[in-house]
């Protein structure tokens, strides 16, 4: 997972996003890549104080997510990771 902290404003006097991190997710085919991804569009793109982006690129998903606050950020990727592990959970042989 890569992540980064900013902070301040734009040239506009705008707030700008604090948090952001880009969670990489290997799939062993893009078909599966592309049904997680679609399985977690309930998601949603954001709220006021955070924001997701998915795509894949092949097999991997990569899920951007950027926050305002840690709060927010926190639970963002703790509800893609909820995501992610019914995926492999309904992903393992029986």
């Amino acid at each position: 997972m890569k992540s980064r902290s900013t902070s301040g404003e734009n040239g506009n006097g705008e707030k700008v996003m604090k948090y952001r991190a880009t969670l990489m997710v290997d799939f062993p085919t893009k078909n599966d890549a592309v049904n997680a991804m679609n399985a977690m569009s309930h998601e949603g793109k954001g709220s006021e104080r955070a924001l997701s982006k998915t795509k894949c690129n092949g097999n991997t998903l990569e899920i951007a997510i950027e926050a305002e606050d840690a709060t927010a950020f926190r639970a963002f990727i703790n509800s893609f990771l909820r995501d992610l592990q019914v995926i492999e959970g309904l992903a393992k042989p029986k």
